[in-house]
């Protein structure tokens, strides 16, 4: 799930089309991870077969809205990559760490997939967005990770 969400979550979080989509994704894998938990708390196997079969379901669903809507609509966006979000995927899968850098430069980057380069944040409202440079010739932001605090200032 945490793969999916750094990849393919986070390019589709960024696309009017698709933002609302994310969140609801979002809301199924933290439904996920609570019945993941209940099973692990559990010794009754009625409980255990209960939250197993929600557990099933939901991953179903999630499966199917990320292979019928999510993908197709990703397919759609202008100038993103979806087979290199695939592969950013599987590497994540494999373990194995995705490049990074401590500068980005998106400029020869078309217009939709600059902000999955620049930014692929795991979560909402856990980085911040610092303008440098504001343009018209050049512009600079600076990303960072959000303390408690500055999310709590918000």
């Amino acid at each position: 799930m945490a793969a999916t969400d750094r990849t393919l979550y986070a390019a589709a979080a960024g696309a009017a089309e698709t933002k609302l989509l994310v969140r609801g994704l979002r809301a199924q894998h933290l439904q996920l991870a609570a019945e993941i938990e209940q099973l692990e708390r559990t010794d009754d196997p009625e409980a255990f077969a209960a939250s197993a079969h929600i557990l099933i379901g939901l991953l179903r669903a999630c499966l199917h809205l990320e292979r019928e809507v999510l993908l197709p609509a990703l397919n759609d966006l202008p100038g993103l990559d979806l087979t290199s979000l695939l592969t950013d995927r599987d590497i994540l899968l494999a373990n194995a760490q995705l490049e990074s850098s401590e500068i980005v430069d998106v400029r020869a980057a078309p217009d939709g997939d600059r902000h999955p380069r620049a930014f692929p944040a795991t979560f909402p409202d856990q980085h911040r967005w610092n303008y440098l440079d504001t343009g018209p010739e050049q512009w600079r932001v600076q990303i960072g990770r959000s303390s408690d605090k500055d999310r709590d200032d918000d």
